[in-house]
């Protein structure tokens, strides 16, 4: 796609220096370059999204999910994730259907592990 080593590294260098909205610390914005050169803001940013992790799961818990206990029963869809590239694209929106039962094990990293 790129044939000139030049372009690539001026793509980088432009995502590297221009600031990003995701990327709000103390209600300043920050660019990537900004944020690898400083630890501090770096250690910061990591523990905000932490934050944001723990409090999705606090309010997943809090809905009902993530409570599921060994030996539950439940409805699962299974995928295999074979496609026929002919008739389907695989970024092609699919509804799931729940085809199969299945019984809780455990959780692994927020993965359910059913039997």
């Amino acid at each position: 796609m790129f044939n000139n080593s030049y372009i690539v590294q001026e793509l980088t260098n432009y995502y590297n220096n221009t600031i990003n909205k995701y990327l709000l610390i103390w209600g300043k914005y920050y660019s990537t370059q900004q944020i690898y050169v400083n630890i501090d803001l770096e250690y910061y940013y990591i523990r905000q999204k932490e934050m944001e992790l723990i409090l999705v799961r606090k309010e997943l818990q809090r809905r009902g999910f993530l409570n599921y206990k060994p030996g539950d029963k439940l409805m699962i869809a299974l995928s295999f994730g074979k496609f026929n590239q002919k008739s389907i694209n695989k970024f092609t929106k699919i509804r799931r259907t729940f085809n199969a039962f299945g019984e809780f094990i455990e959780y692994v990293n927020g993965s359910c592990i059913f039997k």
